[in-house]
């Protein structure tokens, strides 16, 4: 198994010290899935540590964080303190452009917002950037190949009533 470690206390965080060799081995556990989400929680614990967040992952926080106003390339140069040649070769470096990543973003944040219990079309469209609501629908039926309307009714939580009035006149006798 692991060799025991010392584990420090008196310190404002707590510090485990191991060998380095532990690290690589692999963690024993029977639910295959347990491991997995620990790893990845683990790979991006490390990765903003170590400032190796993925220029996107950066990008699409910060455009959830600025709701109403998606920043501009040039905003978001400035705020990650580069120039926007450099961020956008850091892009390309991800297989990513500036519009892909808005798209993307809208996409994601337009489906969770239609989720709502009861949302509004032209508040949806606002807060992703979209200057009226005939734009949000295009763009969206663009994107999903479904209207607004049809992506609210398959994912409403309740069927539309329907009616049927059935008079029988052997009731009344």
């Amino acid at each position: 198994m692991f060799a025991p470690c010392k584990l420090r206390t008196h310190l404002l965080q707590a510090q485990e010290a191991g060998r380095r060799s532990d690290l690589d081995r692999p963690i024993p556990t029977s639910d295959a899935t347990v491991s997995n989400v620990l790893l990845r929680h683990c790979d991006e614990y490390l990765a903003t540590l170590t400032g190796t967040v993925a220029i996107c992952e950066q990008l699409d926080h910060w455009m959830c964080t600025s709701v109403g106003n998606i920043p501009s390339l040039e905003q978001m140069a400035k705020t990650i303190g580069t120039n926007t040649r450099s961020l956008q070769k850091k892009l390309r470096s991800e297989g990513m452009s500036y519009q892909e990543l808005v798209r993307r973003y809208r996409i994601k944040q337009s489906k969770i917002l239609l989720r709502e219990k009861r949302p509004v079309i032209k508040e949806i469209a606002c807060r992703l950037g979209f200057k009226d609501v005939g734009s949000f629908r295009r763009a969206f039926r663009n994107w999903t190949g479904k209207s607004v309307g049809a992506r609210l009714q398959a994912t409403s939580n309740y069927a539309p009533l329907s009616f049927k009035h059935e008079t029988r006149l052997d009731s009344f006798n």
